[in-house]
């Protein structure tokens, strides 16, 4: 071989090895770069600052590699426990190229909560893949997951979205109704406008509408206030808590017991001292009162408005229906350490209690650790909470809303437990504002939006009394059953199987 060719070959492999060298240090250039990347998001978020931990996300997001797109995803499951954490690390896997890839390969996941995830990351991916994802996370075992990938399903507006919720509602009519049940219903009826009773014609209107059928069309033709803004009317005559039907059967019931619960509501009745909502009546220094108007002042106390909406929704939820009650002013407790169900005993002894609620005065109004209460039992898949005030631990200042919304959502972001909140009118007899019952319903307000709950308000009825309570009550059940009454023989055709199936354990 001639020196020259020699040379050749030497110069060739050398070029080789530098450019497998070259190609080589590339991944382990980006592993070493995604590795501190990791390092400095934990350090940001443990330091508490949120954006700068936000705009490493977004670095580590711009690697898009396999590893990259992990590591994004385990920061929102470990790290995320904020809305805004939580909300960055599944922005920035949604926008890797292969991220509905990933996501697919985490749907057979061993924990619950990885897959809630992944369900709340599909949605903001418009692709036929995504929604396959959702698609599988339908047929889920954990009813947590089933209700985020349901969630997601409607936000898609889109029609792939239809059948495998029609599979689920045929399913869940087999079984006793629930949250998810409503969600299924609810979903549908965003993406479709209609509301059927029977499997049959929900299968009938659907193979007649055919593969046209486009929901976000359908909803700017039928119009913005008819498809997208109205919400479905629950035609459940089931149980109730100041109007909004307890659609869980593990639902627990927060009530306010602080020293503002004693104020009087209704302001017109003659020898109350003050036309602001803060009257007590005699127990405040109110003027003079005949018996029968302190009577009436007493029954129109919030403390009384609040333990009449617990007695109706006791009284009428099902025996097969898990629920708990918790009181809180300065201190916290509850009827039950846990859910029980609503047999006839255990309603009894919770109307035994819930009667001997009272207001206490000078407390203050604990609302976090009632709430952090209600999450300690893995069961509750709903809160009613009720309250006049805004929170306050010491009594002295308002507790900001920020670390408490955050507390509460760090709490929730996987079981997805709607807060259903209820405050009191914030108007007197007369129309007279109450101001702190403004700004008391608006924080309530806010905390129902966070978690996808309603708000209501207690009214004063005027025509209700003392005297004609107990006969307008038991009136009102024996419509509610005949109503109901003839509502099931309509609904013979359908054959529902009511069946108990215990939720399953996070």
């Amino acid at each position: 071989m001639t020196s020259r060719l020699l040379s050749r070959r030497l110069a060739s492999l050398l070029f080789a090895s530098f450019v497998m060298s070259a190609a080589l240090a590339i991944p382990l250039h980006a592993a070493s770069e995604l590795k501190g990347l990791k390092k400095d998001v934990e350090k940001a978020i443990q330091a508490g600052s949120e954006d700068e931990a936000i705009g490493l996300m977004a670095q580590i997001g711009a690697l898009g590699t396999e590893d990259a797109i992990e590591a994004l995803f385990l920061i929102g499951l470990k790290l995320g426990k904020t809305p805004k954490l939580y909300q960055a690390a599944g922005d920035e896997v949604a926008k890797c190229a292969g991220a509905a890839a990933f996501l697919e390969k985490r749907i057979g996941a061993d924990v619950w909560q990885e897959r809630v995830f992944v369900a709340d990351i599909a949605v903001r991916i418009d692709s036929p893949e995504a929604r396959k994802v959702l698609i599988s996370l339908t047929a889920d075992k954990h009813p947590n997951v089933q209700l985020s990938a349901v969630a997601a399903l409607e936000k898609t507006m889109h029609r792939d979205a239809i059948p495998p919720l029609l599979d689920l509602l045929e399913d869940l009519m087999k079984k006793k109704r629930d949250v998810l049940y409503q969600a299924v219903l609810d979903a549908l009826y965003m993406l479709t406008g209609q509301e059927h009773i029977i499997m049959e014609d929900w299968r009938k209107w659907w193979s007649g509408v055919g593969d046209s059928y486009d929901p976000k069309a359908d909803a700017e033709g039928a119009g913005k206030d008819q498809k997208t803004s109205v919400k479905r009317k629950r035609r459940t005559k089931g149980a109730e808590f100041v109007g909004v039907p307890v659609d869980s059967r593990f639902a627990t019931f927060i009530i306010d017991t602080s020293g503002t619960m004693r104020y009087v509501h209704k302001s017109d009745i003659p020898g109350l001292s003050s036309g602001d909502g803060s009257d007590g009546g005699g127990s405040s220094g109110g003027g003079q009162m005949t018996p029968d108007d302190q009577r009436l002042a007493e029954f129109w106390t919030r403390m009384e408005m609040a333990k009449r909406a617990l007695f109706d929704v006791i009284e009428e939820i099902e025996p097969d229906t898990m629920f708990n009650i918790i009181r809180f002013d300065t201190i916290v407790d509850g009827f039950k350490k846990q859910l029980i169900p609503a047999n006839p005993a255990n309603k009894m002894a919770a109307l035994k209690w819930a009667e001997g609620l009272k207001y206490k005065v000078n407390s203050t109004t604990n609302m976090q650790d009632a709430i952090e209460k209600a999450f300690q039992d893995p069961n509750t898949n709903a809160i009613y909470f009720l309250s006049d005030g805004l929170p306050s631990k010491d009594g002295k200042v308002n507790d900001p809303a920020g670390p408490i919304l955050d507390r509460i959502f760090e709490l929730n972001r996987f079981r997805k437990v709607k807060i259903h909140t209820f405050g009191y009118h914030p108007r007197g007899s007369g129309g007279e504002p109450y101001e702190e019952l403004e700004e008391a319903n608006t924080w309530l307000k806010r905390l129902a939006k966070e978690t996808g709950g309603s708000f209501s308000e207690l009214k004063v009825d005027p025509t209700l009394t003392p005297d004609n309570y107990e006969k307008r009550k038991r009136e009102r059940r024996k419509k509610e059953k005949e109503e109901e009454k003839k509502e099931g023989e309509g609904e013979k055709s359908s054959n529902f199987a009511l069946v108990y199936d215990p939720v399953l354990q996070p």
